[in-house]
C-alpha cells in the first residue's frame, strides 16, 4: 500500500542528496588542481620544446611519470570517496528506520544483526542497476579509465611530434574555452557523473537493506514468533493484547512487502525512470536506482495498511486513508505530478532549503513560472552539502515539528 508521507519524505530527502552529491563533486575541485600542478612539474622538467626529439628512454619515463601521479592522486581521491560513501551507508540507514517510524502505527525493528558490518557489505554486494558492476568495480575502472586516457594523449602527443605547450594545452584546454576543451575538463565531467551514481546506489542499496531487514511489533509488546519470511507462527500471551488491537494473527506477515519506485518528474528525468514511476518491486526481485548514470530517482517502503499511522478515531492519517480506500489519492510526485508542482505542496522552510531564499521567494510570489523553474533543474544550482548538514536537515523533521 502507498504510503504518501513517505513519498513525501522520500524526495524531501532525494533533494538533499542530490545536494550532498553536488558537495562531493566540489571536493574534486583539489583532486584536478593537484593533477594539473603535478602534469606541470613533469613537462616543466623536459629540456626540448618539442616531444618528437625525446629519445626513447626520455618518452618512457614521461609516460611513466604523468601515470604514477596521476594513479597516486585518483587513488587517493578515490579512498577518501569510499571513506564517504560508507558514512553515507550508515546514515540511509537510519533515514529509513526513522522515516519508518513516523509513518507506522507499530514499533520498527531492524533484524539485521551486525548493521554496520552486514550494511556496507551488502551495499557492495549489490550489482548496480545502471551498469550491471559491483560498486568496487564501477570506481575502480573510473579511475584506471582516467589514468588511461592521460596516457594514451601523451602516446599521441609523441607520436605526432607535439610540442611541450601543445600537450600542456590539449590537458588543461584553451583560455578561449576557459578550459572546456581540455581533457582535465571532460575528466571532471567523467568523474561527476561517476559520484553521482555511486551515491545514488549506496542510498538505495543500504535503504533497501534496511527494509528488507524490518519487522514491526505492536508498541509496548514484542515477542511475536516468526518463521524466516517474517510470518507470525506464534503470539505470546503477554504480546496478545497488543496484537489484537493492531489487528495482527498467526500467519501474518510483519516483514515489509517490497519497495516503490519513486521519480522525481523534470524535464530531465529519463524514459525508463518515467516508465519505473510507482512499480513495485520485492526486495532482490527488481531494479534499485540508479537506472542509468546521474539517475536521480528513489525508493520507498511498501507497507501494509494495517502498519500505517492512524488518528485517534482509528482511521488512516486524511492522505493515506483516500489511497487505502481505493478512492483516487492526492496527486503526488511519482503519479505524474512534475517537481514544480510537488514542491508548492511543501513547507516554507524545505523550499527555502531545495531553492535558495531568493528563488524560493519568486517561487511563491509567483514570479517563477513551471517553464523558468525547469531550466533550473533538479540537482543544478544547488549549494554543496555534508553529511553531518543533511543529517541536521533530516526531511522527515518537517511532519515531527508541525510544519
Amino acid at each position: 500500500m502507498l504510503s504518501e508521507e513517505l513519498v513525501d519524505i522520500a524526495t524531501r530527502h532525494q533533494v538533499y542528496l542530490e545536494r550532498y552529491k553536488a558537495g562531493e563533486i566540489k571536493k574534486t575541485d583539489a583532486l584536478f588542481q593537484r593533477l594539473n600542478r603535478e602534469l606541470m612539474e613533469v613537462l616543466n622538467k623536459l629540456d626540448a620544446p618539442e616531444l618528437g626529439v625525446l629519445t626513447l628512454i626520455e618518452r618512457a619515463k614521461l609516460i611513466e611519470d604523468v601515470r604514477k601521479g596521476q594513479v597516486e592522486a585518483y587513488k587517493e581521491h578515490l579512498d577518501a570517496l569510499v571513506l564517504q560513501l560508507r558514512l553515507l551507508a550508515d546514515f540511509e540507514r537510519e533515514f529509513e528506520l526513522e522515516s519508518l517510524d513516523e509513518v507506522s502505527e507499530d514499533t520498527v525493528e531492524p533484524d539485521d544483526g551486525d548493521a554496520a558490518a552486514g550494511l556496507w557489505a551488502a551495499v557492495q554486494a549489490r550489482p548496480m542497476s545502471a551498469t550491471g558492476k559491483l560498486l568496487a568495480a564501477w570506481l575502480g575502472g573510473w579511475m584506471a579509465h582516467e589514468v588511461t586516457r592521460g596516457s594514451d594523449l601523451i602516446h599521441r602527443a609523441i607520436a605526432e611530434g607535439w610540442t611541450v605547450t601543445r600537450l600542456a594545452t590539449a590537458f588543461r584546454g584553451t583560455t578561449a574555452q576557459q578550459g572546456r576543451d581540455g581533457l582535465f575538463a571532460s575528466s571532471r565531467r567523467n568523474t561527476a557523473t561517476t559520484i553521482n551514481t555511486a551515491v545514488q546506489h549506496v542510498s538505495s542499496a543500504a535503504r533497501s537493506h534496511t527494509m528488507e531487514n524490518t519487522t514491526f511489533q505492536p508498541k509496548g509488546k514484542s515477542g511475536l514468533k516468526t518463521d524466516a519470511e517474517g510470518r507470525v507462527t506464534s503470539i505470546p500471551a503477554s504480546a496478545r493484547a497488543a496484537a489484537r488491537a493492531a489487528g495482527i494473527k498467526v500467519g501474518d506477515k510483519i516483514k515489509l512487502m517490497g519497495y516503490r519506485w519513486v521519480s522525481i518528474l523534470d524535464n530531465v528525468t529519463s524514459q525508463i525512470c518515467r516508465s519505473l514511476d510507482g512499480q513495485v518491486f520485492p526486495f532482490g526481485k527488481g531494479p534499485l536506482p540508479p537506472i542509468h548514470p546521474n539517475c536521480r530517482s528513489t525508493i520507498i517502503a511498501e507497507l501494509l495498511g494495517r502498519w500505517l499511522k492512524r488518528g485517534p478515531s482509528g482511521r488512516f492519517a486524511k492522505r493515506d486513508e483516500r489511497r487505502a480506500t481505493g478512492a483516487k489519492g492526492p496527486e503526488r510526485v511519482d503519479g505524474g505530478v512534475s517537481y514544480y508542482e510537488w514542491l508548492k505542496t511543501q513547507p516554507e522552510a524545505f523550499r527555502n532549503d531545495a531553492l535558495g531564499v531568493t528563488r524560493a521567494t519568486l517561487f511563491r510570489k509567483g514570479g517563477m513560472s513551471a517553464a523558468t523553474f525547469a531550466k533550473l533543474n533538479l540537482g543544478r544550482n544547488f549549494q554543496p552539502l555534508t553529511l553531518d548538514e543533511m543529517r541536521r536537515l533530516k526531511p522527515n523533521a518537517f511532519r515531527r515539528a508541525g510544519i
